[in-house]
């Protein structure tokens, strides 16, 4: 919990790590960048997010409603279901800067 909330942390090194199951590495990885989505940095245009499942998916939608930067997203091979999926959708009804979502 404290990794979503922490916004100076830029870089955290998890390779070779058995113990760190794949679905956090994946929650992990992506913050950063939800964190710049939601916080509408002008620098990113382009988001390419990798085996994300619903709770990042939750994530991004909530700062999907207000960003006015980010152009394309690009979702595939992810884990995102029914529930994630309906989530961003609904974001996306109140976005209108994204132009490529695949």
């Amino acid at each position: 919990d404290a990794l979503k909330v922490n916004t100076a942390l830029t870089k955290l090194g998890l390779s070779d790590n058995d113990d760190i199951p794949d679905e956090l590495c994946a929650t992990i990885k992506a913050l950063p960048d939800i964190g710049r989505v939601r916080r509408n940095d002008p620098t990113l245009t382009d988001l390419r997010l990798l085996r994300i499942g619903d709770e990042e998916a939750f994530m991004l939608a909530e700062a999907l409603k207000t960003n006015t930067m980010l152009r394309k997203l690009y979702l595939q091979f992810n884990h995102i279901g029914t529930a994630g999926a309906e989530k961003v959708g609904d974001a996306l009804k109140l976005n209108n800067a994204l132009t490529v979502l695949k």
